[in-house]
C-alpha cells in the first residue's frame, strides 16, 4: 500500500508498505530477499527523479545508495562539516555519507 504524507512544491512523499510471504525460507534468505526487493524499488525510485529518504535518513542498510542520490560536491561539503563538527566521528559513525 501506499500513502501520500506530504505535499511539496517540488513533489509529493510517498511512504510505501511492503508485505512479502516468507513461508518456506530461512530467517536469511527471507531477509536477502527482503533486501533485493527493497534495493530493487529504491534504485527505481532514484533512477524516475526521486529521493533516498525524505527526512529519516539513511543509515547503515541504505548507504550503498547515497552516492547515486547526492551530487558529488554535496557530499564532499557534508563531510567537510562533519570532520569540522565531528572530528572524532562519534555522531552517526558508520552511517550514510559517513560510511
Amino acid at each position: 500500500s501506499v500513502r501520500m504524507t506530504q505535499l511539496y512544491n517540488e513533489g509529493a512523499v510517498l511512504y510505501m508498505y511492503m508485505a512479502i510471504s516468507t513461508a518456506g525460507l530461512t530467517s536469511e534468505r527471507a531477509l536477502e530477499v527482503f533486501q533485493r526487493l527493497e534495493h530493487t524499488a529504491r534504485r527505481a525510485i532514484l533512477d524516475a527523479g526521486g529521493c533516498l529518504s525524505h527526512h529519516h535518513g539513511v543509515g547503515k542498510i541504505r548507504a550503498e545508495l547515497l552516492p547515486g542520490a547526492l551530487a558529488p560536491l554535496v557530499a564532499e561539503a557534508a563531510r567537510g562539516v562533519k570532520a569540522v563538527l565531528d572530528p572524532q566521528n562519534v555522531l552517526g559513525a558508520r552511517n550514510g555519507a559517513w560510511w
